[in-house]
């Protein structure tokens, strides 16, 4: 991402395009090749999230998990759009302004990291929304997976206080 060229530098990845542009045979990190372009929208999320994981391919995103977050839905599904803002806690109004559900209160009273464990075994491609906190002024935001959370490539921080768990 270089806001002065746009809003990426080179052409995001897209299973409407295919898998050109996109590093690595079918099956490694970065191709999209193993996902499913008829497959429910939420399992086109987590397939595209776990083929994109650990891929260096746009080395801006790596450590950005909202930009991250923002490949991962628009490789999805181009029809998404492109969300705006550049903090992660705006995706609950984004998404929400696209038609997605926050589905957070259905957790109220538990634990984020008990939250955490039920969401990516019940809702899988799921976009874990996580406020502003002391030190993380942007919040933070992943992809939930049965295998775990991916958002930027780069893991560590997760937030306590979940503001959003967006389903479509």
């Amino acid at each position: 991402y270089i806001p002065s060229q746009g809003p990426f530098a080179q052409q995001p990845l897209s299973l409407n395009s295919g898998v050109s542009g996109t590093p690595g045979a079918p099956g490694a990190p970065g191709s999209l090749a193993n996902v499913d372009p008829n497959a429910p929208l939420m399992q086109r999320i987590e397939q595209t999230a776990m083929s994109m994981r650990n891929n260096p391919y746009d080395p801006a995103v790596n450590g950005y998990c909202y930009r991250g977050v923002k490949e991962i839905l628009y490789a999805s599904d181009p029809s998404i759009g492109r969300l705006a803002g550049g903090s992660a806690y705006q995706a609950v109004d984004e998404l929400g302004s696209r038609g997605w559900t926050n589905i957070a209160g259905n957790y109220q009273g538990m634990n984020a990291r008990d939250v955490e464990a039920a969401v990516k075994q019940q809702y899988p491609g799921a976009v874990m929304v996580y406020g502003q906190e002391p030190g993380h002024p942007h919040g933070h935001i992943a992809i939930a997976t049965k295998k775990g959370y991916i958002s930027d490539y780069v893991g560590g921080y997760k937030g306590s206080r979940i503001t959003g768990i967006m389903i479509p």
